[in-house]
């Protein structure tokens, strides 16, 4: 039971519940003129922190509105049928409200608890952090210390009510007072509040589920308990050959908190993986790319994650479900922008001809969760793996589904590592530079060559000689994902490479677009149709690519791909028969078993060319016309025909 100390009757709220009409717009002017006799303003009104806490229910305080005296007092106290008192401030309450009472239990051996039911109070425009305090604002005290007052203010009016703010706190002792204050500005809904006196032996908080534990912690009371403890595991983290331990009270204001062993005020969560507790942390990233989030694992001793069943795929899209609803806004305008940041990278590669395989180890991957028509990417050169939250994600009943991207893709916005042991993997003895360039997993172009240095790693290029041919090199050293380009003496300013093709060294030059459109705008037009390209090659000494062995056709596999196109223009038409393909420069027919290579002879007309797709599986395909496509690349090389 609850004892009101000093029973009193409050005329202005005695008015109000039997209907009596008041004069609220005179009360309500002579607020405002005794506010602006004494000079009283929302920026000299006190905050809450200096608002004495009182322990009775006779009293007029000065501080805070002109006319707050106990018979102001505007909210109602009503009892429930569980011996709880319901408190609540006029629903849109009104200019200069105030409310004062103080309790305590009649029965000494009994705890006062408090919750709240609801909060929606208003601020005004030109207020900002705490400083809207000084406003509307509730308070619920049990003494006169910080910790001992729990205070809800405008700042946070929006944002929902926490399980320690909605479930009822024991407050450790039997008495409470509580206060509202609304100063002359807006008017809000309101405050709904309640408080009850109970033994504490006889609640159970951790059965009830009214505890204010963190997600992450037990909560556990005990038959003979006065109160209930919030314990985080006393097993903590598997992290190598030790535990890491929780610090924290493990409550919702203060849960259990497990710091980097070389980083303390970096956070690690908790996983279930392989029977084990063992460690992630998750971070935003610089750059977003692959290889800074490999390089930052390894920094901090661990490792990118890859799932190696469903249950590990599960706890990974659990722990990133639960991150991205407390880290990205979720507002509906920003959905579409949101869900592209809800990624993070795995520890699995692939390149042309190779297997998915683990990073770590250099084993091919048995177990992947790859979404519809995924991977896609496998046949562009080197691809990486990423697990995305987008739009499909549900977080109650899904897993995240892998995607794979190539290795510069830098719109992942967030990194997680873990903390596993590999048997052939210790990060602090592997040198990120070297492994990168060493695998094939630094993003120099395919033409230059990864150099370890102090800043990782740079990306250089070298004069070719070969079979008397000799490129100069136009850089020493281009930016990540550059391509080096080498002028041929002889004819002019034109980039170009080398590979090997049919056992010979071979001048290659793809034709620039955009570096063409800009110097040599009388070659622009030779971009695209069958015609302009092989016009394009002769003016330059060069000739379309015509692979007439199986050899030639695996050297070309084996270009670098240009940019985004996906096909290239080869030097084939069809024979006077239609029954096969002659090589354009010198008439051969073409002995490459067509099948091989996925066509058939050209049966259809003499109107059609050959293409050469540029990713896996490399196929060839007829195509009508001379008519050009924005997808279709123009490929010359120098070689005798």
């Amino acid at each position: 039971m609850l004892i009101k100390l000093v029973a009193f009757v409050c005329l202005s709220k005695a008015q109000r519940d039997e209907k009596i009409p008041t004069d609220d717009n005179k009360t309500k002017s002579d607020q405002r003129k005794a506010m602006e006799e004494r000079s009283i303003t929302r920026n000299n009104k006190d905050m809450p922190s200096n608002v004495p806490v009182i322990f009775d229910n006779e009293h007029t305080d000065g501080t805070w509105m002109s006319t707050n005296f106990t018979q102001d007092d505007s909210c109602t106290y009503v009892e429930q049928a569980d011996g709880s008192v319901l408190i609540s401030t006029r629903h849109n309450y009104r200019a200069f409200d105030y409310c004062h009472q103080y309790w305590e239990c009649d029965n000494p051996d009994h705890k006062m608890f408090f919750k709240w039911n609801d909060v929606s109070l208003s601020w005004y425009s030109d207020c900002s952090g705490s400083d809207c305090c000084r406003e509307d604002w509730a308070r619920f005290a049990w003494g006169t210390e910080e910790n001992e007052q729990q205070l809800s203010c405008d700042f946070n009016t929006f944002l929902p009510l926490t399980g320690e703010e909605k479930y009822y706190r024991n407050t450790g002792g039997n008495k409470i007072v509580w206060d509202f204050d609304a100063d002359f500005h807006w008017q809000g809904w309101g405050v709904e509040a309640q408080i009850i006196c109970q033994d504490p032996s006889d609640v159970n908080e951790c059965a009830d589920g009214t505890h204010v534990c963190s997600p992450d912690a037990e909560c556990i009371k005990d038959i003979g308990m006065s109160d209930y403890i919030c314990q985080c595991s006393p097993d903590g983290i598997k992290w190598g050959d030790q535990r890491l331990l929780a610090t924290g009270a493990g409550t919702i204001s203060d849960p259990c908190f497990y710091g980097h062993p070389n980083n303390p005020s970096l956070e690690v969560f908790p996983i279930e993986w392989d029977g084990d507790t063992f460690g992630v942390i998750i971070e935003p990233t610089r750059f977003g790319d692959w290889e800074e989030a490999f390089v930052r694992c390894n920094e901090l001793g661990m490792t990118l994650p890859l799932p190696s069943n469903d249950e590990e795929n599960t706890a990974i899209s659990k722990i990133l479900a639960a991150y991205f609803n407390d880290n990205i806004e979720s507002s509906s305008s920003n959905a579409y922008y949101n869900a592209k940041k809800k990624k993070i990278w795995l520890g699995a590669h692939t390149s042309i001809g190779v297997q998915w395989t683990n990073v770590y180890t250099n084993e091919e991957i048995k177990y992947n969760k790859w979404d519809d028509d995924e991977p896609d990417k496998t046949g562009d050169g080197d691809a990486v793996a990423m697990m995305w939250a987008n739009e499909k994600f549900d977080i109650e009943y899904n897993d995240l589904f892998w995607y794979d991207t190539y290795l510069g893709y830098r719109s992942v916005y967030y990194k997680m590592c873990i903390k596993l042991d590999y048997e052939d993997w210790n990060p602090e003895d592997v040198d990120p530079a070297s492994f990168l360039c060493e695998s094939g997993l630094d993003r120099c172009h395919a033409t230059a060559t990864c150099v370890p240095t102090d800043e990782l790693y740079q990306c250089e290029c070298y004069d070719i000689v070969a079979d008397d041919v000799e490129l100069i090199a136009n850089k020493t050293i281009v930016s990540k994902g550059e391509e080096c380009k080498h002028n041929l003496p002889g004819i002019g300013d034109f980039h170009v490479n080398m590979f090997m093709y049919g056992g010979e060294a071979t001048v290659y030059h793809y034709l620039d677009d955009y570096f063409y459109d800009y110097y040599y705008p009388e070659f622009y037009n030779y971009a695209h149709d069958f015609d302009d390209a092989v016009a394009y090659c002769n003016e330059i000494g060069m000739h379309l690519p015509v692979p007439n062995t199986i050899q030639q056709y695996e050297d070309l596999k084996k270009l670098p791909r240009f940019r985004d196109y996906e096909s290239i223009w080869l030097g084939y038409t069809p024979s006077p028969s239609l029954d096969t393909w002659l090589n354009v420069y010198n008439g051969e027919e073409l002995a490459i078993d067509t099948s091989v290579v996925g066509i058939g002879p050209p049966s259809n007309g003499s109107n059609y060319h050959l293409e050469m797709e540029q990713a896996d599986p490399f196929e060839w395909n007829i195509v009508y016309g001379n008519y050009y496509n924005y997808y279709r690349a123009t490929l010359c090389i120098q070689v005798r025909v």
